[in-house]
C-alpha cells in the first residue's frame, strides 16, 4: 500500500492491473465456457434434428402408401421438428449475442490496458 498526501492508504498499480487483468481473464473464460455450452446444445439438436427428419421422410414415404394410419405420427414428428428449429435458432442467438459480448468485453480490456493474464506469463 502507498500512503498518500492526504493520510489515507492507496493500492500499488501494479497489483491493481493484477487484479483487474485476472478478473477480465475471469470473464472471458466464463463466456467461452457459457458459448462451448450453447455449442454442444446446438451440435446435439441439430444430431437429433437429422434423426427426427429422416424418420419423417420415412415415415411420408409409408403414408403416402398406406392412407392415413400414421398420420398422428407424422404429426408428432413435424412439432418435434419445429421445437428443434426454434431451439436451434434461439442457440444461434444467444452465440451471436456472447461472441458480440467476449469482442466488448475484449475491447474494454484493450482499450483500457488491461492486459490478459495468460499474455503476462509468456
Amino acid at each position: 500500500m502507498i500512503k498518500s498526501v492526504f493520510g489515507f492508504k492507496i493500492r500499488n498499480p501494479d497489483r491493481d492491473r493484477q487484479t483487474d487483468a485476472t478478473r477480465f481473464q475471469r470473464i472471458q473464460e466464463m463466456l467461452g465456457a457459457i458459448s462451448e455450452e450453447m455449442d454442444r446444445e446446438k451440435a446435439g439438436l441439430e444430431k437429433r434434428y437429422g434423426a427426427v427428419a429422416a424418420d419423417a421422410a420415412f415415415l411420408f414415404e409409408a403414408l403416402e402408401n398406406e392412407a392415413d394410419q400414421d398420420s398422428g405420427r407424422m404429426a408428432q414428428l413435424t412439432s418435434t421438428l419445429q421445437s428443434c428449429e426454434r431451439r436451434i435458432a434461439a442457440l444461434k442467438k444467444q452465440m451471436l449475442f456472447m461472441e458480440d459480448c467476449r469482442r466488448t468485453v475484449g475491447r474494454f480490456a484493450q482499450d483500457n490496458d488491461i492486459t490478459p493474464v495468460s499474455a503476462k506469463a509468456e
